[in-house]
């Protein structure tokens, strides 16, 4: 598979598993990830975000999220 396809795999994968933790409808999740360019962050950080487990991932986009005054 390619770099790319691996990462839009990630994006969604910790979409949906977002939506889920936190409550959230699909599409009010992908409305939170693109307000908070949580998807370039994937992107960017796919090298080490593809070493962890998608729990720790998640918490790391939450903590993301809550820094950037995100109540979730």
């Amino acid at each position: 598979m390619k770099t790319q396809d691996q990462i839009t795999y990630m994006q969604v994968r910790l979409t949906r598993q977002a939506a889920e933790r936190w409550g959230l409808s699909l599409p009010e999740a992908v409305q939170l990830f693109v307000r908070h360019d949580v998807y370039a962050y994937i992107r960017d950080c796919f090298g080490l975000l593809s070493v962890q487990g998608d729990l720790a991932n998640l918490d790391d986009i939450e903590n993301l999220l809550r820094g950037r005054g995100e109540r979730l």
